[in-house]
């Protein structure tokens, strides 16, 4: 049996990891995640938007 080629082990790349913080806003509907998305970003906020 053949043996396997060994593989040299993988750099670790450098870790980016930052802490962040959010905040989960429930909205009626569509049209009330776009109002909130807009009064968020006039205030200054980088708001992302997700639907599930």
């Amino acid at each position: 049996m053949p043996t396997k080629p060994t593989k040299k082990p993988r750099a670790v790349p450098e870790c980016r990891y930052r802490e962040q913080y959010g905040v989960i806003v429930i909205c009626k509907d569509e049209n009330d995640q776009k109002k909130v998305y807009e009064k968020l970003l006039k205030q200054g906020f980088k708001p992302r938007v997700v639907a599930t």
